[in-house]
């Protein structure tokens, strides 16, 4: 098989549900600061400012807080902030305050990076609020440095956390910080104080992952500041993280193996899956593999010594995306026989990917006082049956917060969040790291709560029914008579086979070969604006001589090359084709000249227009 360094790893267009909220002139801008004129004049005064990479400007400012809230005296810490205006020129006053994950990621990064059309249902009537938590972002940021060269990716394979690295970034943070002092409870403190200065009086808070931890510890401590919360991938305070991860791990590895074998083409692909993947632990319980594999941000080769800790470390963080767990069945068929290289390129690109966006030191600070010291080992002995994941990331952890200051926490921070607020609250059916019971678990408390479960879904949201069930629950303020039918439609992405990898090698070996591509080859080009950025497309098509057609779709700025199309249908003007890998239809219209075709793009419920130039025509 090709090297993986060749073959694409996923082509998922982020998409926000509201493709239809429209940004409005600048001429709207003054009826929005009339409109807001109304309220009492805010303490905190935000400037324009233009996020990098952005093309509109937003409103910046920092705020400061005492680092040790109760003394009111020493160290300060300025906490980012960033506002999104509502698009309406009549925006309703009370505003969405976005919670980041983690803990240690950046609100006010995460918007940067998913652009402008982030949240844009939400943003269509109602100014967005972004604060970087203490310890995160650019809020006197807590970074450890664990792994070294980002790019040696033998190290993320070696020792999960490396006890003398953690002892190293603790003495070298407590020279910035009190590390004592980074509790979501005294960060939501914080943001209240955030929350009053900008001149708001309700709020909605909306977060997901450790998001959902710090919008219901907020709405615990300052209740009457929220109008609704929105929480997904639903992690309450009493959830004590990791200890629910292990039978989470185990029952989203099941859901895996149930959506294969309801699966036509992995069914018969993969016939024994469970099988293969208990063969391919049982190797690992053995003796760590040891083999080479590409490295997929520098395409160099590194020598890997696979663990059998580190391989369930990494199959957990590749079942959070619909991208990386599309391959699992066919990595766990080759773990099998021996074969671990591809599943060791892509598990670090997923992992890595999670890495970047979180900081260690501001995690540790929350962790080890918040769930840790609240986890007993029965509790752990519980979690562990049954589940092939075991306890040694919960036993790592206890390791680090050994070595780690430990914040005062009340023990009623691990206690249920009781609360008659309007709570929606939606859970991924196959989330390994907040399965659905523990949403549940946090609905039976609030009693103005509605949870749903998002059917084959992982700790990833992207999909406009779940976009378009938060919006109309935020703009009726309410969970009584919301939709959510149409979850019963989403599918699981389609499961990566042999069959179509070996098909997109095909056409990446012909374009390396330019001697064998059809001569007939036309090239088309287009670029699909997703909302949150732009993509190039190159769509490369050729008819065979038994009159069917074939070809492949490029995406350049995502560095995927090759995914092969199917079901291609060209006549009358029109062509249509599907793109198996990623679950993707385009249908558009062929102009008069045969030199554009207009059409849309099809993919997770998204439609978007794309339009395709000709580039280069075939010889007939």
């Amino acid at each position: 098989m090709k090297s993986i360094g060749t073959i694409a790893l996923g082509f998922i267009v982020g998409l926000s549900a509201a493709e239809g909220a429209k940004a409005q002139s600048s001429a709207n801008n003054g009826s929005q600061d009339e409109q807001r004129a109304t309220a009492p004049a805010p303490k905190l005064q935000l400037e324009p400012c233009r996020l990098p990479g952005w093309s509109e400007d937003v409103r910046c400012g920092k705020y400061e807080v005492y680092e040790d809230r109760q003394a009111k005296t020493g160290r300060k810490i300025a906490l980012r902030v960033v506002m999104l205006p509502a698009l309406s020129d009549k925006p309703v006053l009370d505003p969405v305050f976005y919670f980041a994950g983690g803990p240690g990621g950046s609100a006010v990064d995460t918007v940067i990076h998913a652009g402008k059309g982030y949240l844009s249902a939400l943003r269509a009537s109602r100014d967005l609020v972004f604060v970087d938590q203490r310890g995160s972002g650019a809020s006197n940021p807590l970074v450890c440095d664990l792994y070294g060269d980002k790019n040696d990716m033998a190290a993320y394979f070696n020792e999960r956390f490396p006890l003398d690295k953690v002892r190293a970034c603790r003495a070298a943070l407590e020279k910035v910080a009190d590390l004592k002092l980074y509790s979501t409870t005294i960060a939501m403190d914080d943001l209240d104080e955030v929350r009053a200065a900008l001149g708001y009086d309700k709020i909605n808070l909306f977060g997901a992952s450790y998001g959902s931890t710090a919008a219901l510890a907020y709405l615990r401590q300052h209740p009457g500041a929220v109008r609704t919360a929105a929480v997904l991938g639903v992690v309450p305070p009493d959830a004590k993280i990791p200890l629910p991860v292990m039978r989470g791990v185990q029952n989203a590895v099941d859901r895996l193996f149930a959506d294969c074998a309801a699966d036509e083409k992995c069914r018969a692909a993969f016939p024994n899956l469970r099988a293969d993947f208990d063969a391919a632990l049982k190797l690992l319980d053995k003796e760590p593999a040891s083999f080479e594999a590409l490295n997929p941000f520098t395409k160099k080769p590194h020598r890997i010594t696979l663990t059998r800790p580190a391989f369930g470390e990494f199959v957990r963080t590749m079942l959070y995306f619909p991208d990386s767990s599309q391959w699992l069945p066919l990595l766990m068929h080759q773990g099998a026989g021996g074969e671990f290289s591809i599943f060791a390129s892509l598990a670090f690109q997923t992992f890595r990917t999670i890495e970047d966006s979180v900081l260690r030191g501001m995690n540790f600070s929350v962790v080890c006082a918040e769930s840790v010291p609240f986890i007993t080992d029965a509790e752990i002995a519980r979690e562990r049956a049954g589940s092939f994941y075991g306890d040694s990331r919960i036993q790592v952890t206890r390791q680090i917060c050994d070595n780690w200051p430990r914040g005062s926490v009340p023990a009623s921070f691990a206690a249920p969040v009781k609360s008659d607020v309007p709570v929606l609250l939606i859970s991924g059916e196959a989330d390994p790291v907040a399965p659905p019971w523990l949403g549940a678990s946090a609905a039976s408390h609030l009693s103005n709560s509605l949870h749903v479960t998002v059917p084959h879904a992982g700790h990833s949201f992207g999909f406009p029914c779940v976009d378009k069930l938060v919006a109309d629950f935020v703009s009726s303020g309410s969970v009584k008579q919301l939709d959510a039918s149409c979850l019963k439609e989403i599918r699981r992405a389609p499961f990566f086979t042999e069959e179509m990898v070996n098909a997109m090698v095909k056409v990446q070996t012909a374009k390396d070969h330019p001697s064998e591509r059809a001569a007939n080859e036309q090239i088309w080009q287009g670029v699909l604006d997703t909302g949150q950025g732009k993509l190039r497309l190159v769509l490369h098509i050729s008819k065979a001589a038994d009159g069917k057609y074939t070809g492949s779709v490029d995406s350049p700025d995502q560095g995927i090359d090759g995914l092969p199309i199917d079901a291609v249908v060209w006549k009358d003007g029109s062509l249509r084709f599907d793109v198996p890998m990623v679950a993707g239809v385009y249908e558009g219209k062929i102009s008069g000249d045969a030199s554009e075709i207009s059409g849309q793009w099809s993919q997770q419920g998204h439609t978007l227009p794309l339009s395709f130039k000709l580039a280069q025509k075939g010889v007939k």
